[in-house]
């Protein structure tokens, strides 16, 4: 039967049939591909075996997820930034990125950790996620400004930046003037940054718990130097085995997941008034 994502979606449908002439017998691509298909084959009753991969095709949202890594995987990026765009008349951006883009990649890094992902199919698919997330969000539905400004930072040391870029997407659409700075960024230069653009808030990224001496160089850098009134919000997976560290290093508050730092960055705000 066909694969029916939702209306207006894809109407190509994903690719099943992936072991295609053209494509190189055993090449890098192939299991990687074969993986996401196999999750997809699942709707067709064509594979009763355990799925592999994370996402589940009788989600819809997932099902997208995977259609989407699919399209990318094959070398269709254009289709693929096309399906996610079509999804967008019928979901909202924080639908898209918390269902949908976030969810693949961490596929994309499950496959990765099983060793079924070479770096450069690792980069295609966050390359392409980058573009897809510039696009949706440049159409996305704002909010009226609420009048604040916040900047988005990883720690010095932090290279992994796509979460943040969703963070700030979707402070933006919420009405904040959002303003990203992105990876690896010394604790030395995000008080310059807060003072220039009289940001009331910093939300500040950081992967390892190696990086957690770079948050408490960092809050400390912002509290020496700026208004007292600015806030500290920290997150990022260098605090999920300690979650409770994060008043240790002196912020104000943490957010576990990227679903809960607007509301936390809006709670923080309304808690200074």
């Amino acid at each position: 039967m066909p694969l029916q994502l939702q209306a207006g979606c894809c109407a190509s449908g994903p690719r099943l049939q992936l072991n295609r002439p053209d494509s190189p017998s055993g090449g890098a691509g192939a299991a990687p591909v074969a993986f996401v298909g196999a999750a997809l084959a699942v709707l067709d009753g064509s594979d009763d075996d355990e799925r592999q991969a994370g996402l589940d095709p009788r989600v819809p949202h997932q099902r997208l997820a995977l259609t989407y890594l699919n399209l990318v995987l094959e070398g269709n990026v254009a289709e693929a930034l096309a399906c996610l765009s079509d999804a967008a008349t019928g979901m909202s951006l924080e639908a898209l990125y918390l269902q949908v883009l976030m969810p693949a990649q961490r596929e994309i890094g499950l496959l990765w950790q099983n060793g079924d992902l070479s770096i450069p199919e690792e980069h295609l698919v966050t390359m392409t996620t980058q573009r897809a997330m510039a696009i949706l969000s440049h159409h996305a539905h704002r909010a009226g400004r609420n009048g604040h400004s916040v900047i988005v930072s990883a720690v010095a040391g932090n290279v992994h930046d796509l979460a943040l870029r969703a963070a700030a997407d979707l402070l933006e659409a919420a009405g904040w003037r959002a303003l990203l700075l992105g990876a690896d960024v010394p604790s030395e230069d995000v008080p310059s940054s807060l003072i220039y653009f009289g940001a009331d808030l910093l939300v500040l990224s950081a992967t390892l718990t190696t990086q957690l001496l770079q948050v408490e160089a960092t809050v400390a850098a912002v509290r020496e130097r700026c208004d007292p009134a600015v806030r500290i919000l920290v997150g990022g997976s260098a605090f999920d085995d300690a979650p409770g560290v994060w008043r240790k290093l002196g912020a104000d508050a943490y957010a576990a997941t990227l679903a809960e730092v607007t509301g936390t960055a809006e709670a923080l705000l309304a808690s200074r008034r």
